[in-house]
């Protein structure tokens, strides 16, 4: 059996023993960029998309994204809630758009796709910022756009550490920044039972490994199933 198959069958079968204090969710999947220093470890390979080697580099926080999107290995199912910690680092001369997101495939890979897009845009460019949140179906061209507004996310640290955390109920979405919500929603077009979590960062200025989107790790909690990424 292939290792990831191995991963799979352990994920399923065993993870309620592991989380067996949490009354909510029944399973968990975490990864550590800081830690692992890597893309992959046991658990799977997360899926980078970029268009240059530089686009990305791990440091001692995490991996930094400049021009790319990180999809993780597997897709959940069922009631999920997202934990991702991240440093940012950006200013006038350095803003980027952050990307924090759910879908069914990988963002950039151009296959038809379902998707619950967070986005900042001009991140540390105060005239500009700009934040865009809405549910997708990609198969038949249809999305719910829930926010759109000047300025950032409620809770964002544009300068230091930030703890993003998406709870998905049912339908129902709710994000919250450092504690404080920014959101929450009922999916209106987003057509499948699963949900990969995708993290990406575009520079928009001078693209510099010392600023952006720096990620330190990820946890996923659920309570349905898991399957493999399509890339």
């Amino acid at each position: 059996m292939k290792p990831r198959h191995i991963f799979l069958a352990i994920l399923v079968l065993s993870a309620s023993l592991i989380l067996s204090g949490c009354t909510n969710y029944d399973y968990e999947y975490f990864f550590s960029f800081k830690d692992e220093q890597d893309l992959s470890n046991a658990n799977g390979t997360w899926i980078l998309e970029c268009d240059y080697p530089d686009d990305y580099s791990f440091n001692s926080k995490g991996i930094n994204l400049q021009n790319a999107n990180l999809a993780c290995p597997w897709r959940f199912s069922g009631d999920i809630r997202v934990t991702v910690r991240f440093w940012l680092n950006v200013n006038e001369d350095y803003y980027y758009w952050l990307g924090l997101g759910l879908s069914d495939s990988t963002w950039w890979c151009g296959l038809p796709a379902n998707d619950v897009h967070m986005d900042m845009e001009y991140l540390g460019y105060s005239d500009w910022e700009y934040y865009y949140i809405a549910d997708h179906d990609t198969l038949d061209g249809e999305d719910a756009v829930h926010y759109e507004d000047d300025g950032v996310f409620k809770g964002l640290r544009k300068n230091g550490f930030n703890e993003y955390v998406l709870t998905k109920t049912g339908n129902k979405i709710v994000a919250k920044m450092n504690g404080v919500s920014f959101a929450s929603f009922t999916l209106e077009e987003y057509d499948s039972e699963w949900f990969g979590p995708n993290l990406g960062s575009a520079y928009m200025n001078y693209q510099s490994p010392l600023y952006g989107a720096t990620f330190e790790s990820i946890k996923i909690e659920y309570s349905g199933s898991v399957s493999e990424m399509p890339d």
